[in-house]
């Protein structure tokens, strides 16, 4: 399920399982020489397809920024105010694209949607931790 893309940064840790995502989100916030973020992403949202170039290159070449990327399945998100990462304590998912740095294992900053396309938050996202 992790499967990576060919040229694909090794830092980039791509998930659809949540057993899975949650285990490694807790694995990685436990481990102090990386800075962790996760990424709440559909293939079929418009704004995603609009952000990934931008989330790509801003974790191309930073090996100490490790990012969970959740992929979500249309069907159980749309619509499901009970979807798991929405009810979540910490994720507290509103929409996505949403992109959450992590600190001390709690979230400290988010974007969303749009947001991710400005460089300017983008670029302070990635320094937020």
């Amino acid at each position: 399920d992790n499967k990576s893309k060919p040229n694909m940064s090794s830092n980039i840790e791509r998930f659809s399982d949540i057993a899975k995502f949650e285990k490694r989100l807790e694995e990685s916030l436990s481990d102090d020489s990386n800075k962790t973020f996760t990424l709440f992403f559909g293939k079929w949202c418009p704004d995603c397809v609009r952000a990934e170039p931008q989330i790509l290159k801003g974790f191309e070449g930073k090996g100490s920024h490790r990012l969970l990327w959740f992929e979500i399945v249309r069907e159980e998100y749309k619509g499901n105010p009970s979807f798991h990462f929405r009810t979540h304590p910490k994720v507290q998912l509103k929409c996505i694209p949403t992109l959450i740095s992590w600190k001390n294992g709690n979230p400290v900053k988010r974007l969303e949607e749009g947001e991710l396309l400005d460089d300017a938050k983008f670029a302070e996202l990635l320094n937020s931790n």
